[in-house]
């Protein structure tokens, strides 16, 4: 086990932000970076990107068995 360290992190999505889509050839996705907030400062984890037309979850099919 480890030794105990423990850290408090809050995990924030930063602003939404118009994106390129590959696919559609279009401005139709929008672009959020993932912030880890620590008690030392502000960290960027990731980035993540969904596009309105591909990723829209009333269109996908339920896949889970």
């Amino acid at each position: 086990m480890s030794a105990g360290l423990r850290v408090n992190v809050t995990v924030v999505a930063g602003p939404g932000r118009p994106a390129w889509c590959g696919r559609c050839k279009a401005n139709t996705g929008v672009s959020v970076d993932v912030l880890g907030l620590f008690p030392t400062g502000v960290t960027r984890i990731s980035k993540v990107s969904v596009c309105e037309v591909h990723d829209d979850p009333d269109d996908q099919e339920d896949r889970r068995g």
